[in-house]
């Protein structure tokens, strides 16, 4: 895809073999694509969707490279990509088969879950025959709406009166708002997932790794998109949850109401080094980036159908999945031309550098949580 339009190969190579040295990216990623000298085909974007394996301080590198190369948008092979893509590969759901990948209907022995599904499947049809970005544009809607509606289920009746005047408020989280938040958010991750064409459609086993692999991603997604939309709280190192409370740099939002100080400092022990890891990379860049209520769509997509989960669902589903990661920067893209964005190609690749950085922090979050569960710090944590 970029292999035009960043002709420098050497320059490329130079980039992967610096990062190689640093231990910024994958060893085996870096020796499939140097043996193949001097056919390289440097592809950072497409690889940041298919592959975790930037870390940091490459996005400052790729970030950079990407500046120094400009490119003319109608010549791009970019453009290429996008268009190469027809939007009813990935947007029709008539007659899709899971088992196969083809389109035809797939039998089921109930007849119910069949007439659902065909419903489903002709409601999509006739709302996005001809998806010019509809979808895209519904999902971000219907995503503005479920974190306003999330944050409405847990404020108090006072302050969503005294907010018109003198806007949101927010106070130091305490052990007892976590099981409200944990319950809420659970309820919005479930209707988030129901948005998701064709999370439905797919077979149970598959919607069930799915949707253990997404949960953590998702809500941790949230919980990064709300901090840093509050740049004073980001000034002060505070972490703004979406039930209008915040995080103090000195706890992790993780103290139970019966916690001693000993419990208290072994979570801080565990959870805090993480955080101040994903304050720094991707908290910070959000809110210096101004993020975007579509980007942060464009991301959820990216971690629900991530190359990273092919190991856990069938055949079929891996091409669904890399069609939905297609479909999703495509739409981005257009979104940016749509709006109009200075310079699409750079602001795009802004956005997916960060991805990789995601996955990594969300895996060390799970990792936490064994450690907690290791030394028994978690009993409290199980609403989470």
């Amino acid at each position: 895809m970029f292999d035009q339009w960043m002709p420098e190969g050497a320059a490329a190579a130079g980039i992967i073999e610096k990062n190689s040295q640093d231990g910024f990216i994958n060893s085996e990623f870096i020796t499939k694509n140097l043996n193949n000298k001097p056919c390289f085909n440097f592809d950072p974007i497409k690889s940041l969707i298919n592959l975790a394996i930037l870390q940091p301080p490459t996005w400052q590198r790729l970030l950079q490279f990407l500046s120094e190369h400009p490119s003319s948008l109608t010549t791009s092979p970019l453009m290429q990509f996008i268009k190469s893509e027809p939007p009813q590969s990935v947007d029709s759901e008539e007659n899709f088969d899971i088992k196969n990948g083809t389109f035809a209907c797939t039998p089921s022995t109930s007849a119910e879950t069949t007439l659902r599904k065909q419903n489903i499947i002709k409601s999509n049809d006739d709302e996005l025959a001809n998806d010019d970005g509809e979808e895209f544009d519904t999902l971000v809607n219907a995503y503005i709406e479920h974190i306003k509606h999330m944050n409405r289920a847990m404020i108090s009746i006072d302050d969503f009166l005294r907010e018109p005047e003198d806007g949101p408020k927010f106070r130091k989280m305490v052990p007892s708002d976590v099981d409200k938040l944990s319950t809420v958010e659970l309820s919005g991750l479930l209707y988030w997932l129901e948005k998701q064409h064709p999370f439905k459609l797919l077979e149970h086993s598959d919607r069930e790794a799915l949707l253990k692999r997404y949960s953590v991603r998702k809500l941790s997604l949230d919980h990064f998109y709300q901090a840093s939309k509050h740049k004073e709280l980001v000034a002060e190192g505070k972490f703004a949850m979406l039930n209008n409370t915040y995080v103090p740099p000195n706890e992790t939002g993780f103290e139970g109401v019966t916690d001693d100080e000993k419990t208290r400092q072994a979570k801080f022990d565990i959870f805090r080094p993480t955080l101040d890891r994903l304050w720094a990379t991707i908290v910070t860049p959000f809110s210096k980036m101004n993020v975007t209520d579509a980007e942060i769509v464009t991301l959820h997509i990216l971690l629900l159908w991530s190359a990273q989960n092919n190991r856990y669902v069938s055949a079929p589903v891996k091409d669904i999945m890399r069609k939905r990661r297609e479909w999703a920067v495509t739409r981005l893209f257009e979104h940016y031309q749509e709006i109009g964005v200075s310079d699409p190609v750079i602001r795009l690749g802004e956005i997916l550098l960060l991805l990789p950085e995601i996955e990594v922090v969300c895996d060390l979050h799970c990792t936490d949580f064994q450690v907690a569960k290791l030394f028994q710090f978690c009993d409290s944590l199980s609403s989470y």
